[in-house]
């Protein structure tokens, strides 16, 4: 159920920074899907690395990597916290064209263990767990390869117009369904599982 405006009930429409938002994240996508996915990566890790230093999440970071690894001196953190920044324009730019890099069969390729591919090739279900490293996606593009009926949970973001075409772009991906962190959700899980 909706009001007249298309939204539902309990959830706020859209602000105008919403909307700016929005503009911003199209016209973006737009730019980024005039370069190869390779320049669109590049360009985005050059733009991380040159903004994310100034901001504040960067002072937590090394505040972390500090706490994490005190051997290290300053030179080294920078290096550390540079290359993360790279890696996250890199892997924010792959996701805007998760379509075309699914698309080229040579743009991935699966190193499965033999038990892995064993799982993979049968109807066997599996719970997978991988890090939350490089362009995590790719375990989506491996499922779809094999036919798999991927489960994924996600964290909604933020700007629920910005929201709705992330979940666009990565839904192809999840065909067992694409959940959102919501209480509920474990118990969707669970019926999955089972």
């Amino acid at each position: 159920m909706t009001d007249g405006d298309g939204n539902k009930p309990g959830v706020s429409r859209p602000t105008l920074s919403h909307r700016l938002e929005y503009i911003a994240f199209l016209s973006i996508r737009w730019m980024f899907g005039r370069l190869t996915v390779a320049q669109s990566a590049a360009l985005s890790a050059f733009i991380w690395r040159l903004v994310a230093p100034r901001l504040r999440r960067h002072k937590r970071a090394m505040i972390n990597l500090t706490a994490a690894l005190p051997d290290l001196n300053e030179m080294q953190r920078a290096i550390i916290l540079n290359g993360m920044w790279d890696n996250l324009g890199r892997t924010s730019a792959e996701a805007l064209r998760l379509d075309e890099i699914a698309d080229d069969p040579e743009s991935v390729s699966l190193d499965f263990s033999v038990d892995a591919l064993a799982i993979m090739n049968s109807a066997q279900p599996a719970i997978f767990v991988s890090l939350h490293y490089g362009n995590w996606e790719v375990t989506a593009i491996a499922a779809e390869r094999f036919k798999k009926p991927l489960l994924g949970i996600y964290k909604k973001v933020d700007n629920p117009l910005v929201d709705v075409e992330v979940f666009k772009m990565r839904s192809r991906f999840y065909k067992g369904g694409l959940l959102s962190r919501a209480p509920e959700t474990m118990r969707k899980v669970s019926r999955a599982i089972r």
